[in-house]
């Protein structure tokens, strides 16, 4: 009997390793997108302006240079978190407490976070109830790091309706985390979205290392991953707590409890503990923009365009430009890419070739335009759309599909391979990242 149990134990712990390690794989190789898409934007465009000092007007100098700002940005709060997520998991993140007045801070969320609402065309409420204490004794960091966060998700996670902050008195149904303290010395910060909500059988992984609701590259949503984990290990290091609550296709209330005086914390009450309602969706990148913006207008990459893809082709040299803009002139190509960076470095680097590039963020959208245009010569499509295979055989039945080349750019992490993309209807097949050569011999030989 004990031996059939011990058994039984290694083999557990055996699928329980090998499910750490497919995590933490996937993790990895999320990780490895999310730096360098923006890290790539920054040396293509950073070279464009470089090569092309006298070539490029001040509007597109000031547009790249915000570019390159933005995907700096970007890799900084990545490598942040990166190493606070470290930190914290070895118990060397320094806490730093100081009176934090309620006031100031609400009005800093709302004004930097009120362009990322009206742009969406969500409601964005900030409320404080009146029993609340002026002051809050905590890290102001790690509070605004948390706040950020779940503002953050509840933007990209919400298409209409709108988001609320809402700082109040905990009641009894509010837990902190088994903390001792009593109701009145806690308080309580709700961010409440009217979003896509979260799946029941994905609420008690969510806060989990390396987890995400979806690893794969044709996710909707992307993102390292990072954030929620990160922000429950905050909470619980300030002696609070992370819960939420939600409804598929209602949305999701994100709850922080913390104690009003953190300071007061034992410790021992900051190591991490089994969460009572973990339940929460993946920190990911916004839902690319809507729409269709034609070369000489590109989108502008905004903050936070952190959608799923992977490295932008280098930026071609002259030669390279001069080589193939006989055979791109007057050419209409429809670039299906719902990472707005990679589409918006393409845009840059082929605009002087003479080529027509309109953008699609989404398959629907990209469909609506062969449907509305039917002189498309070649479409780019990015395969991490959720649907690339699907829209693959339906450009091939529309009027004139049968003859239109198709480019499909396949991430080299994938699980769709080749072969599969091949049989679904693409012309040829380009795995990211890739050097511009290929991309150009590829264009060259369907388009001439």
């Amino acid at each position: 009997m004990a031996r059939a149990h011990a058994a039984a134990l290694e083999q557990r712990n055996a699928e329980l390793a090998e499910e750490v390690n497919l995590a933490k794989s996937a993790f990895l190789a999320n990780i490895s997108h999310e730096l360098r898409t923006p890290l790539n934007s920054i040396l293509i465009l950073s070279r464009m302006l470089a090569d092309r000092e006298n070539e490029i007007s001040r509007a597109k100098i000031v547009q790249y240079s915000g570019a390159i700002h933005r995907s700096g940005s970007a890799l900084l709060e990545l490598i942040n978190d990166l190493i606070d997520l470290t930190k914290s998991a070895t118990g060397k993140l320094n806490l730093k407490f100081e009176d934090v007045c309620w006031q100031p801070l609400l009005e800093d969320v709302e004004l930097r976070f009120n362009p990322q609402t009206d742009e969406r065309g969500l409601e964005f409420v900030v409320r404080i109830d009146d029993d609340v204490p002026r002051e809050i004794h905590t890290d102001h960091r790690r509070l605004v790091q948390i706040v950020d966060n779940l503002l953050s998700n509840a933007v990209k996670f919400t298409e209409r309706g709108q988001i609320e902050l809402h700082v109040f008195r905990p009641g009894p149904e509010h837990e902190c985390g088994g903390s001792q303290l009593a109701l009145p010395e806690l308080v309580g910060l709700s961010v409440a979205d009217s979003g896509i909500g979260i799946a029941a059988e994905l609420r008690h992984h969510i806060f989990d290392d390396f987890y995400q609701v979806d690893s794969t590259h044709s996710r909707k949503f992307s993102g390292p991953g990072l954030g929620l984990s990160l922000s429950r290990k905050l909470a619980h290091r300030l002696g609070g707590d992370l819960t939420v609550e939600s409804t598929v296709g209602a949305g999701s209330t994100f709850t922080l409890v913390l104690p009003q005086d953190s300071s007061r914390i034992r410790p021992d009450d900051q190591e991490e503990r089994p969460l009572s309602a973990a339940t929460a969706r993946d920190e990911t990148l916004p839902a690319p923009r809507q729409g269709v913006e034609p070369v000489g207008r590109p989108d502008d990459p905004g903050p936070g365009a952190e959608a799923p893809g992977d490295a932008a082709p280098d930026v071609p040299d002259k030669e390279q430009i001069l080589a193939i803009q006989d055979t791109l002139r007057h050419k209409r190509i429809l670039i299906v890419e719902n990472d707005m960076r990679v589409a918006f470095s393409l845009l840059a680097a082929f605009q002087a070739t003479g080529a027509e590039l309109v953008v699609s963020a989404t398959s629907q959208d990209g469909l609506e335009q062969l449907h509305r245009e039917a002189d498309f010569d070649l479409v780019l499509l990015d395969m991490c759309l959720t649907d690339g295979l699907a829209m693959l055989s339906t450009i091939r039945t529309l009027p004139g599909g049968a003859d239109l080349a198709i480019v499909s750019l396949l991430v080299a992490e994938s699980e769709t391979d080749r072969p599969t993309v091949l049989a679904a209807g693409a012309d040829a097949v380009i795995t990211r990242p890739f050097a511009v050569q290929e991309l150009v011999t590829t264009l060259e030989r369907l388009l001439t």
